[in-house]
């Protein structure tokens, strides 16, 4: 079908983890951050500034995650499914 060289594979691998890394592990942390946010007990404003210094923790997490799995697939689903759990969580609390 497609007869791509290695160093094409490479190049577009590379470029779709960092898509993913940069715009999902974005919008994943984000939307974790906010339900977080929700659940934490503590007034609004402590709750809103621990779960944004979680949210850089994370999201460095899963920057360097999306790198360090082997196959690129195992990447998009281990970041796509957990942000649409807390897309549908956000979306069914009615904050989306």
């Amino acid at each position: 079908m497609f007869n791509y060289s290695a160093k094409t594979v490479y190049r577009l691998d590379v470029a779709s983890r960092t898509v993913l890394a940069v715009f999902g592990g974005y919008w994943g942390c984000a939307a974790f951050t906010v339900l977080f946010t929700r659940l934490l007990p503590f007034d609004a404003k402590s709750a809103a500034l621990t779960a944004n210094m979680i949210f850089f923790l994370i999201y460095t997490c899963v920057f360097i995650w999306v790198f360090s799995v082997k196959k690129p697939l195992t990447a998009w689903l281990g970041v796509g499914i957990p942000s649409a759990v807390c897309g549908f969580a956000l979306f069914l609390w009615g904050a989306a």
